[in-house]
Parts: structure tokens; sequence; C-alpha cells
């Protein structure tokens, strides 16, 4: 599998500028919505590019507004976060679509987690696996890019992952419940 990393400051940045223009990026109130929209993205690259490209063709968005609409709820990624028939929906419905069923459950339950990361024993006890098989699948997800390694046994998954997920699990009451048992 091919493996994506993630961007940082800079490189999102860059790519903002390439894409709307330098003088929008040198702008300090710009910048400073650009970066919280980077960070908000996850430094996802396809995800800031499809958003550059939404900023600079919409007459009148700026970058908070932008961000704005972005975090009103989740129903506003299906339309902000597509352009030029490029989706960032497609894109995770391609990669998610490649993983078999077991990983595909596995990594739909992970958005019960609604905190910055969890750890291997989490998401077995919330998964209903061995802490062994959690393992497997954890670093199989991390390999896809599908979530992020942030320390030694502990995981996170990106928001836009989250939201992803969140529409391809039947229910997340079962799986919140184990996470409560499971902290508590």
């Amino acid at each position: 599998p091919l493996s994506v990393r993630e961007f940082d400051d800079q490189e999102a940045l860059l790519l903002f500028a390439k894409i709307i223009g330098q003088r929008a990026v040198d702008n300090p109130e710009h910048r400073k919505a650009l970066a919280a929209l980077a960070e908000y993205l996850g430094y996802l690259p396809i995800a800031i590019a499809v958003a550059a490209h939404q900023i600079g063709e919409e007459p009148g968005w700026t970058p908070a507004a932008f961000l704005a609409r972005l975090q009103e709820g989740e129903s506003q990624l299906d339309e902000l976060l597509e352009f030029g028939g490029k989706s960032v929906q497609s894109l995770f419905e391609a990669s998610y679509g490649q993983l078999p069923a077991d990983q595909q459950r596995f990594f739909t339950a992970l958005s019960v987690f609604p905190g910055k990361d969890f750890n291997t024993v989490a998401a077995a006890y919330v998964t209903q696996t061995t802490a062994s098989q959690a393992d497997t699948y954890l670093r199989s997800l991390r390999r896809r890019s599908l979530i992020q390694h942030v320390s030694p046994e502990r995981y996170q998954l990106h928001s836009l992952w989250r939201w992803y997920n969140k529409r391809k699990v039947e229910s997340l009451a079962p799986l919140a419940l184990r996470m409560i048992a499971y902290y508590a």
C-alpha cells in the first residue's frame, strides 16, 4: 500500500499559496485562518488542496469563513470537500474499500474515540478483539496512512476519518458503552 504522510504547517501554507496565491498567505489574518484550517483538516494534502480550490473559486469566501462553514457541522463536509471532480470522500471510499471486511469493521469502530489518541488495549476492548489482533490491525492501518502513530502504543484517528467512519457504523451506542466501560 502507498503511505501518505501529513503535511507540516509550512508545507500546508505552501500548498495554499500555490492554489490561492501568496498574497492570501502573506495576509496575517488569512495566514492564521489557513493554519487553523490545515490543522482542522489534519494536514491531509488532498483535503488541503480541495479546500484551497474551494476558497479560491467561491466569490467572497475568506479562509476564516470557509473554516467556520466546515466547523458548522459534519453535513458541511460533503459539500465543502469536493471540487472539480475531486472529493475527499471518494478518496476515502477507495482506501476503505481496499481493507478486508474484518479490518473495515475494526477501523470504523475506532470512530468512537473522541479524544486525541487511544492505545492498543483500548482499541482491542472496544472492538472485542485480542490485543495481538488489535495491534496487527492498527499497524496495518498506520502503514496505509489511515491512522496516525503518535507515540509507542498510541494511535490517533484523523477527524475527517472519524467523520467518514461514523457514517459506516450502524450504531455507535454499543461501541460507546464498551469505551466507557474500558475507561471506567
